[in-house]
């Protein structure tokens, strides 16, 4: 949709207009100014060094494929880093393959090397499968050992382990670049603030420092971008990418944040910059109070990284192997005191 008034740079037709500084801008200062914003916050918050091994998150969605697409373009100035492209398959039936095929796609076409893992291959279980023994897993776990309830919770638990596993195994990466924009950071900011995790916002401005040499530092270029920029700049570059929302995404709360953000950010221009900004000023005051973070330990089960005796990972994975053994004994049981059929 083109406006009125002309591109405040090129003095050509406006198609897109910044409500937060008012600048409207044509499509070819649009596209340029996205990638010098990319570029100005990688700057900002130094997240790669020049020899960097860059793994990026690749789901096959909007925001993924995009930031594929930019980081190449901008990495083609520094030939000693490498990027390689990394998707994990959680296992959800009739989503995860379509998103597959547009990665490979994807990659083939910016000669991106690829590499794939999934939840059943490293954990030898898929979140269709959480998902299906949830009511037992619910009903046969005492409440005060159980934190997570929803599907996105049980995905975002072994997701992050997954990446960091394969980043680290497979790619040997230096950083791991994910795809949260500025509308996923307000939201992580305001969760936490409901949830009273102080300790996750202060983590999650710590960026590029490896605090464990397990942890592959995480970075995000596209914090500062707001998700219907990403979308025009998809759509002007002709991006492929999956299109379709997960089946199990309105279960999580942040689909509620998610509108109630969306709706405030149309009535008061800045309010997502203003929450991002907030979040960076409460991280830096608990610098001050060491008490507020806690040193991370290592898993008695698995050897990574965590914040307790047992990673959340693992006891997902031991609550789940457990209420599908009592159900699979109850089923048993089912079967045995089930009469004979007589023959007839």
């Amino acid at each position: 949709m083109a406006f009125e008034t002309a591109c405040y740079k090129c003095g050509k037709e406006a198609v897109y207009k910044r409500r937060v500084s008012g600048e409207n801008l044509c499509r070819k200062c649009f596209l340029k100014s996205f990638s010098e914003k990319i570029v100005k916050t990688i700057s900002r918050y130094k997240m790669f060094e020049r020899n960097d091994s860059i793994a990026v998150a690749f789901s096959g969605g909007r925001d993924s494929a995009t930031l594929l697409h930019v980081l190449v373009k901008i990495e083609k100035k520094f030939p000693e880093s490498e990027i390689i492209a990394l998707f994990i398959d959680e296992g959800i039936e009739k989503y995860r393959q379509n998103c597959h095929e547009i990665v490979e796609e994807n990659c083939k076409k910016l000669g991106v090397e690829l590499v794939t893992s999934s939840l059943k291959e490293l954990f030898g279980i898929t979140i269709d499968e959480i998902i299906n023994q949830r009511e037992n897993l619910i009903a046969t776990t005492p409440k005060k050992h159980l934190t997570v309830y929803s599907a996105c919770a049980y995905c975002g638990i072994l997701r992050r382990k997954a990446i960091n596993l394969v980043a680290r195994e497979k790619i040997q990466a230096d950083k791991i670049a994910l795809a949260h924009n500025l509308d996923d950071e307000a939201q992580t900011i305001l969760l936490n603030i409901l949830r009273a995790d102080i300790e996750r916002i202060a983590r999650e401005y710590r960026h590029t420092a490896r605090t464990n040499p397990l942890l592959v530092p995480r970075v995000k270029p596209f914090r500062e971008t707001p998700g219907r920029e990403i979308a025009l700049y998809a759509y002007y570059k002709e991006i492929n990418y999956h299109y379709t929302e997960c089946p199990y995404a309105q279960e999580a709360m942040r689909e509620d944040l998610k509108k109630y953000l969306a709706e405030m950010e149309q009535k008061r221009p800045g309010t997502l910059y203003n929450i991002i900004r907030s979040g960076e000023t409460i991280a830096k005051a608990l610098q001050k109070y060491p008490k507020t973070t806690k040193t991370l330990k290592t898993c008695q089960k698995c050897g990574e990284p965590s914040a307790k005796k047992t990673c959340k990972a693992c006891e997902t994975i031991q609550q789940y192997t457990a209420a599908n053994t009592q159900k699979q004994q109850q089923q048993i049981q089912t079967e045995i005191k089930l009469p004979k059929r007589e023959e007839t």
